[in-house]
């Protein structure tokens, strides 16, 4: 399941298309494998998993769950963030199979986070 999402990452990088524009950074094979465990799991179903870079773990656990976000550069990491319009983008989430309301509220670094 993991190589067959990077491969589908990997296809819409080679793509000239505009829509289907590098977002991010190149695919690696981690986030791919945690995606894996999205979509075996079926938890983001429940409502009762967020997504997140370690950044975005210790920003929620800091102020005790009432923040959920991360600065730009973390989020560029997932591949599912567009680094020109500096927002999640649909297409990326669509292919990877990631329901955007799991995603945290990126922000600049230099932005407060709580």
């Amino acid at each position: 399941m993991a190589i067959h999402i990077v491969e589908e990452a990997n296809r819409c990088l080679n793509c000239k298309r505009p829509s289907c524009q590098l977002k991010g950074c190149p695919v690696h094979t981690p986030i791919p494998e945690v995606i894996k465990l999205f979509k075996e799991r079926r938890i983001e179903e429940a409502g009762k998993l967020l997504f997140g870079t370690i950044d975005t773990w210790l920003i929620y656990n800091l102020t005790h769950g009432q923040v959920h976000a991360t600065d730009y550069t973390n989020a560029s990491r997932t591949m599912l963030f567009d680094i020109h319009k500096l927002c999640w983008d649909q297409e990326l989430c669509d292919i990877m199979g990631v329901p955007m309301s799991m995603l945290p509220d990126p922000r600049p670094s230099s932005a407060s986070f709580g």
